[in-house]
């Protein structure tokens, strides 16, 4: 399969972002950013409304109708903190349906499939190493004797990082299975 330099370049934007998830947020939010960009150049010539609401399952609607419902919950609560917090919770749509999309135009499942495992094995084993020997595969140190952080460093954030990230890779072994996102 011959792909376009663009075409290219979101495939390993793709590819790479399970891996940046676990390095930086920012890497992650900026290829998620230009996913999504991608994606506005690639209906550019469809109807908006047509390409991003009549492409996808059901899935797709009840997202919709949750960042809805988030944000104009928001909207009716006096604490000013929480909808500065949900204000921009419509941009998890955007990268979702950007997502779906180019996974579904360049038939990347089981890309996406092996990378999350890969993680979560490499992630889980440094752990086991850590929790053995003190440092990680990289000699990095356990920052605190209650908790072990893999590549995460002094950011005590392994278990949520897993157990935030494993609902997607089930969802994704789920909808290739039984076909649900398209």
């Amino acid at each position: 399969m011959f792909l376009s330099r663009k075409d290219t370049i979101i495939k390993y934007l793709i590819t790479l972002l399970p891996f940046s998830l676990v390095f930086s947020i920012f890497i992650a939010e900026t290829f998620l950013i230009l996913l999504t960009l991608f994606y506005f150049y690639e209906i550019r010539k469809k109807s908006l409304f047509k390409s991003i609401f009549l492409n996808f399952s059901s899935l797709n609607y009840f997202l919709f109708s949750y960042f809805l419902y988030v944000s104009f919950n928001s909207i009716f609560l006096e604490d000013e903190f929480f909808l500065r917090k949900t204000i921009f919770y419509f941009r998890f749509y955007f990268y979702f349906i950007s997502i779906l999309f180019f996974i579904k135009k360049l038939d990347l499942y089981n890309l996406i499939l092996r990378n999350f495992f890969i993680i979560f094995i490499v992630l889980i084993l440094d752990a086991i190493f850590q929790f053995i020997f003190g440092y990680n595969v990289i000699g990095m140190p356990i920052v605190s004797q209650n908790r072990i952080s893999s590549f995460f460093g002094d950011e005590l954030i392994l278990g949520s990082f897993i157990t935030r990230l494993l609902p997607f890779f089930l969802i994704f072994i789920y909808g290739l299975n039984n076909k649900i996102f398209f």
